[in-house]
């Protein structure tokens, strides 16, 4: 697969008015399953090679991911399963090279009786060992799940060069599930080199043929004054449109969207998009900010009119010193839906 960017960002300086960003990028990759009576295996590897120029700084990277997962039964209810996971960055940046490796190795056993599902587990890297673990219970439309999970990432330090970040998460969810509701508690806790940093989510779906509503929203980083660049958010998504009376058998139908995003930020560190990593010291100071989008108009078979309001309340987002504000917009849509 081929992929060309040119990325252009209007900036509120006098000085620098816009930022340029182009990539080239060649993506490959396989996959191979094979089953056995009791044993499943799966590889899939893939590559990518990148070229990168961001405000004439050009720099090239070379990516390879390997995914290997393998599961064996060793009865009804109780399987043994191992997953390797090897992930290699190099980059070259004036004829420099670095190179950032990743190799993971997740030997665990699962046991599933029913509604219960018990999965314990290590991981292995670098000579290393943590500990890895689930435990998750269903009675009728009612979930209740704890567990414990080990993740590594490359984290930018300059645009080719990366180091290295472990961290754990430990969770503890609860949720109400059925057809037409969904409802779920997350309580979370984040470890790593910079100490715990607790949260906690919660997202609301509800699908019925009237109505369509999804709500997430999310507390970070409780009781802490770590740097991370949100402090809360909400997200509501909403669609109405009346499947009664003349709307049921009509070739047409009403509706009405909404969408709601409010989010605060501590903004010890802010975002700067044009810097690598996005994540900057600055002085723009703790805000919070609320978009307001609405869309009122007409579904029809694989074809949609409407008219869309974007930033309706006119308040101030700006989620970043660097880029200007998102405008109020009004627009007519027309979209066509084709299926295969």
């Amino acid at each position: 697969m081929y992929h060309l960017e040119d990325y252009h960002l209007p900036l509120s300086s006098l000085i620098e008015p816009e930022y340029k960003r182009e990539a080239e990028s060649f993506h490959g990759s396989f996959g191979i399953e094979k089953k056995w009576a009791r044993l499943f295996m799966d590889l899939r590897p893939a590559f990518q090679i990148t070229h990168a120029d961001r405000q004439d700084s050009l720099t090239t990277y070379l990516t390879l991911w390997n995914d290997f997962s393998s599961k064996l039964d060793l009865g009804e209810k109780i399987n043994l399963s191992l997953q390797h996971q090897y992930k290699m960055m190099i980059s070259e940046k004036d004829s420099n090279l670095n190179e950032i490796e990743a190799n993971i190795v997740r030997p665990s056993l699962q046991f599933n009786s029913g509604g219960i599902i018990l999965e314990g587990g290590m991981v292995l890297y670098n000579g290393l060992v943590e500990s890895e673990g689930k435990a998750s219970w269903r009675y009728k439309n009612l979930y209740v799940a704890a567990g414990r999970e080990f993740h590594i990432y490359f984290k930018p330090v300059h645009m080719a060069e990366y180091k290295q970040i472990e961290y754990s998460i430990s969770t503890i969810n609860i949720g109400y599930i059925s057809s037409p509701l969904k409802v779920m508690v997350y309580i979370f806790q984040v470890r790593n080199s910079r100490g715990d940093l607790p949260g906690i989510r919660e997202e609301i779906d509800m699908n019925l043929s009237w109505l369509q509503l999804s709500q997430k929203a999310g507390i970070y980083n409780i009781n802490s004054d770590d740097s991370s660049p949100i402090a809360m958010f909400n997200h509501l998504s909403l669609l109405f449109s009346p499947n009664v009376w003349r709307w049921r058998s009509a070739r047409f139908q009403p509706f009405m969207g909404l969408e709601s995003y409010y989010l605060q930020s501590l903004c010890i560190t802010c975002i700067d998009p044009t810097k690598v990593p996005l994540f900057d010291n600055s002085d723009f100071g703790s805000y919070t900010s609320h978009l307001l989008n609405m869309e009122l108009g007409f579904l029809v078979n694989r074809f949609k009119i409407s008219y869309r309001w974007i930033n309706l309340l006119r308040d101030l987002v700006q989620n970043s010193s660097r880029t200007y504000p998102i405008q109020p917009i009004q627009q007519l849509a027309v979209v066509w839906q084709f299926w295969n």
